[in-house]
């Protein structure tokens, strides 16, 4: 009987220390999901306070270099719409090519609201962009300018940037964030959702 009652005790114990560490970690990936979903909040939160600060900025005529004969044209005017792309360097080449995507997707949508697409660089980052933009065959028109240039539109040290320059001034900006590609996708339906929603 003495002996019954000791494996008895031996397995409850067994099942006792099975049960602690299945609700220890279940306890574990609930923190750690939790923790990560505050992580990714916090990031988006600063990203869009990070672009809402630049809202109703005024853009100065702009100039670049075509890519293949080098010459110099105002590429942003004051007459006109853009969404503009700033391109360089980027930790997550696919994040980048993400965003081209995203962009490309909503290209057609934008020409019917006379909204060109305009992806901007530096000199020494045209290269690796072309080889992106053909490596995803995506016809997106591409220059670069002078530091100085760039400056004028850039409102943060990470890329891509994004904004919606509408006759001169900033009307939407986005600052994407590595690897949430979620965050991305919202952020294209919202801006042509508003878009479409102006022009009812």
């Amino acid at each position: 009987m003495i002996r019954v009652y000791k494996y008895g005790f031996y397995a409850f114990l067994v099942a006792s220390f099975t049960l602690f560490n299945v609700w220890n970690i279940s306890t574990n990936r609930f923190k750690n999901k939790e923790e990560k979903e505050h992580y990714k909040n916090e990031k988006r939160q600063e990203s869009l306070l990070k672009s809402n600060i630049i809202l109703r900025r005024k853009i100065p005529e702009i100039y670049g270099n075509e890519i293949i004969t080098n010459k110099v044209f105002k590429i942003i005017s004051k007459d006109s719409s853009y969404l503009v792309v700033l391109l360089s360097d980027f930790d997550c080449a696919k994040c980048q090519e993400n965003e081209l995507k995203e962009v490309y997707a909503i290209k057609n949508k934008l020409k019917n609201y006379n909204i060109n697409i305009l992806c901007i660089t530096k000199k020494e980052k045209v290269n690796k962009t072309i080889v992106q933009m053909r490596k995803m065959n995506l016809n997106l028109v591409l220059y670069y300018t002078s530091d100085d240039e760039f400056a004028k539109l850039s409102f943060d040290i990470q890329y891509p940037q994004v904004e919606l320059i509408i006759k001169g001034v900033i009307a939407s900006a986005f600052l994407p964030l590595a690897k949430d590609y979620e965050f991305s996708s919202i952020y294209y339906r919202e801006l042509v959702a508003d878009l479409m929603a102006e022009h009812l």
